[in-house]
């Protein structure tokens, strides 16, 4: 099995970050320049576009040359960095540096700095199944808290705080203890897409204080995305609970949802989705509704993925 660890210099910089990603100062002390043969690496790849021109090149610099890419003087040479990331066969040397970058004030650098980080977490997510990966204990929670710092920054863009938090919600399945407190004050935000991500953080079979959470968002969110999410969250639990039909709180829940005239299909997904598990006479009550509702688009919708798919 592998080991993974950061080397004191990674270790060391790791808080300074994210005010060097912010403000794109000079190279951190202890990291050498890029030599003349990086820098005319990333020279040739200049407006190329080619996967496999950035797996050699991921495959040419190590990991110091990719963080004299970001911290040097050279904007080009910090993009292309940036990007070519994500293609690297062992990213994890990078990915405190990816982290940072997620908040520097350039937003092209944050987001491909938070999209080269999710495809190294989910390489890494690979790469840990098949029992080939082992971070440095303690690595992942710094990480993890670093990324939720991002999240909740509102002077960060919507993007890369939803980002933020898909980056998040991976890191806590892998600590198996997503911060509860960092999640609730997520979920309090103002931007329904980032309540919509933090409720991602449940996995069911949710918790009894989870529960009552999600069930407050079902019924009194102010968006009908965020409250279609949740009543699918709170319909996926009971199916976990290997129920037969959904208790009466659940379809009064239900019914609230569906009583929206302005409810589309794409706020019902969630709950659509789950409520085709149940048998014909458990979701009746619940059938007939959407067959009433003024919205055809929505009665399509549920036509679509309740009837049986012929082979």
């Amino acid at each position: 099995m592998m080991r993974h660890s950061l080397s004191l210099l990674f270790c060391c910089l790791l808080w300074a970050l994210p005010t060097a990603a912010q403000n794109d100062v000079s190279l951190p002390a202890g990291v050498a320049p890029l030599t003349p043969e990086d820098a005319a690496a990333l020279d040739a790849m200049q407006g190329c576009s080619d996967p496999g021109a950035f797996h050699t090149l991921a495959l040419q610099l190590s990991p110091e040359a990719f963080v004299a890419a970001y911290y040097g003087p050279n904007h080009a040479h910090r993009m292309t960095a940036l990007y070519a990331a994500r293609y690297l066969a062992d990213p994890w040397p990078v990915l405190d540096y990816l982290a940072a970058f997620m908040n520097a004030r350039h937003h092209r650098a944050a987001a491909l700095a938070a999209e080269s980080l999710l495809h190294a977490l989910a390489h890494i997510d690979a790469l840990r199944a098949q029992g080939t990966f082992e971070a440095v204990p303690g690595h992942i929670a710094q990480l993890h808290a670093e990324v939720l710092r991002t999240a909740r920054n509102r002077d960060n863009s919507r993007d890369i705080r939803t980002m933020a938090l898909r980056a998040a919600h991976l890191l806590g399945q892998w600590r198996h203890n997503p911060p509860s407190d960092a999640v609730s004050s997520l979920l309090k935000s103002n931007d329904p897409l980032i309540r919509a991500q933090a409720l991602r953080f449940f996995a069911v079979p949710l918790l009894p204080e989870q529960v009552s959470l999600v069930g407050r968002m079902a019924l009194g969110d102010g968006d009908l995305l965020v409250r279609g999410l949740a009543t699918g969250m709170l319909c996926e639990n009971a199916l976990a609970q290997q129920v037969d039909a959904p208790s009466a709180d659940l379809a009064n829940v239900m019914r609230a949802l569906l009583e929206e005239a302005d409810i589309t299909p794409d706020a019902a997904a969630a709950l659509f989705a789950c409520l085709a598990n149940f048998s014909h006479a458990a979701r009746a009550a619940l059938t007939d509704q959407i067959a009433a509702h003024p919205n055809p688009a929505l009665q399509d919708f549920w036509r679509a993925i309740s009837t049986p798919q012929t082979p």
